[in-house]
């Protein structure tokens, strides 16, 4: 939830509270930036989750789930964020997903995956 006031806004990325972290510690945290109209993706992690969380711009996740034991295996499922409907995002491995900037201005996401960027051996 974005809480607003005359001063300016805050918003929760992430807490312990939320029971989350037990999969894994946060270790990694970066953020990217999306040109009005482009794409990022697609991609999937046969490791790690992302766990994304939409902090400006207007964006819409696609997620196609290629786990054949997922109860959703198979499906497609279309997530619209933007700065007044913030959410921490998280993506399973094997969920391949992209985003896009829908809006008229840069967005940009903060992704604290559970596994730290490894150079040599991307997980991607």
């Amino acid at each position: 939830v974005t809480q607003i006031d005359e001063r300016g806004e805050i918003a929760e990325m992430f807490s312990k509270a939320w029971g989350i972290e037990s999969e894994a510690p946060l270790e990694h945290v970066y953020m990217s930036l999306i040109r009005p109209g482009k794409v990022k993706g697609w991609v999937y992690h046969k490791e790690q989750s992302d766990r994304m969380f939409s902090l400006s711009g207007f964006v819409k996740y696609v997620l196609w789930d290629s786990r054949p034991s997922s109860p959703t295996f198979g499906m497609i499922n279309e997530i619209h964020l933007t700065e007044r409907n913030r959410a921490l995002l998280v993506i399973p491995p094997l969920v391949v997903h992209a985003v896009r900037n829908i809006g008229l201005i840069d967005a940009i996401f903060v992704n604290m995956p559970t596994h730290p960027y490894n150079h040599a051996h991307p997980d991607k």
